[in-house]
């Protein structure tokens, strides 16, 4: 995740408008730009996943072997909603670590 990145979404937060729609565009924004360094870096791909409670994107990695799902856009609004800063990479980390974690404990890993 870009150092960069994390500093927008910190000082966007600070000074952020009132107005909702552009709070939400610039959470899906941050949210699909955290999501593609998923895809970039880990090699997920991008899905719209449904359930019982609707659909949402999500990106997408071991399909069939372990389907882990990471919803990044409901990530930063929760991240938003308890008024966080510079979790960005943080979170990145520790999720990518995961990850790799379990592409090793796959018989095929």
């Amino acid at each position: 995740m870009d150092k960069c990145q994390s500093r927008n979404a910190a000082r966007f937060e600070r000074n952020s408008p009132a107005d909702s729609n552009a709070i939400n565009s610039v959470i899906n924004a941050v949210g699909i730009a955290f999501g593609q360094s998923f895809v970039e870096g880990i090699g997920l791909s991008w899905v719209v996943a449904t359930d019982e409670h609707g659909s949402e994107i999500a990106v997408h990695g071991l399909p069939g072997k372990g389907d882990i799902f990471i919803y990044p856009t409901n990530l930063v609004a929760k991240r938003w909603e308890h008024r966080q800063t510079h979790f960005l990479e943080p979170t990145y980390k520790r999720i990518a670590d995961e990850i790799h974690s379990v592409f090793a404990r796959l018989p095929d890993g």
